[in-house]
């Protein structure tokens, strides 16, 4: 099978980009002039290489077993060492990540785009308004009316001019509690050949079919034929 065309950026999202890149280099910068260092001392100084090597092979006041000892050890802890570091750097590349969970309550609201099915076909917003409840909805008493609330935008939207925008970072200032995220969402449209793109404020909304980041993603949906309505449901966590 071949690699998808971004499996030449999986190195560079598995050492968390710059950061990481950048974090190996200090390290192995590091490391390389404490090896040189040594190497240049050991050559300069005749007595500290004579030491190394009484170290390591000919230390006359220790039994030849002892010496061969302790040069197995040392060859082991070597070992052991580059394994660890090599199982280390394989696993990093090619394991699954492990991931945690936690549940957060939400604190931002989504932002949607509502465009024609048709490109430059037209289409209106009959109306719009965001509930607290379920309840709310069949008393046909919203929180707010998304339609009065100005958060539905049209400029600077690029290649989607004739889409409809709603802002979910403009919407917090009209309501009367900010400490949640949660709610219901009711629009109703004047025709049913509309799409709907959701996501994160991480996203670019200006291409024609909106792309999400590196830790967001766009959900796309249509009214199905004939309806006109569109509901949508943010949990609080």
């Amino acid at each position: 099978m071949e690699d998808s065309p971004n499996s030449d950026l999986n190195w560079y999202e598995t050492l968390n980009g710059k950061t990481g890149i950048f974090a190996i280099a200090v390290v192995i910068i590091f490391v390389s002039i404490i090896i040189i260092t040594f190497i240049v001392r050991i050559i300069q100084f005749p007595h500290l290489r004579q030491q190394v090597i009484n170290y390591l092979i000919a230390d006359s006041t220790r039994s030849a077993p002892t010496r061969i000892f302790k040069m197995i050890i040392f060859l082991f802890l070597t070992a052991g060492l580059v394994g660890v570091i090599y199982f280390n750097v394989y696993k990093m590349f090619h394991y699954p990540p492990k991931l945690s969970m936690s549940l957060e309550e939400v604190d931002s609201f989504p932002s949607m785009l509502f465009c024609p099915t048709i490109k430059n076909a037209n289409f209106e917003i009959m109306e719009a308004g965001y509930y607290e409840s379920i309840p709310d909805i069949n008393k046909n008493n919203p929180l707010v009316d998304l339609i009065g609330s100005k958060v539905f935008q049209k400029d600077n939207l690029g290649e989607n001019s004739d889409c409809e925008f709603f802002n979910g970072t403009l919407f917090p200032s009209f309501l009367k509690k900010k400490n949640f995220a949660g709610g219901y969402y009711d629009l109703t449209f004047n025709s049913s050949e509309v799409i709907i793109y959701m996501g994160d404020n991480n996203v670019d909304w200006i291409n024609f079919i909106p792309q999400g980041k590196k830790f967001s993603d766009v959900e796309s949906i249509t009214l199905q034929a004939g309806g006109k309505i569109f509901q949508y449901t943010e949990t609080r966590i």
